[in-house]
């Protein structure tokens, strides 16, 4: 997976990363989505996961949506190696 498609999957799955400076101990917190799955929030990590580009055309008003497409990077070289 590239890179940035990493950093969507993160940022849709987990919920919150904490420090403990003291320890060095590193908590990571998981989105419940069975909790609330239709939750508002839960709905916009998922479409920042999944949505590449939103784009308006100005002189007709039509709205472009470009998904992720995540079976490209299957065939990346980083994929690859």
């Amino acid at each position: 997976m590239t890179p940035e498609n990493r950093r969507r999957m993160l940022r849709a799955l987990v919920a919150a990363v904490r420090v403990k400076e003291e320890t060095g101990v590193v908590e990571v917190e998981f989105v419940n989505f069975s909790a609330d799955a239709n939750s508002q929030e839960n709905r916009r990590r998922m479409l920042r996961a999944l949505v590449a580009a939103v784009r308006v055309k100005e002189e007709t008003g039509v709205v472009e949506v470009e998904f992720v497409n995540f079976s490209a990077d299957a065939n990346s070289q980083e994929a690859a190696a």
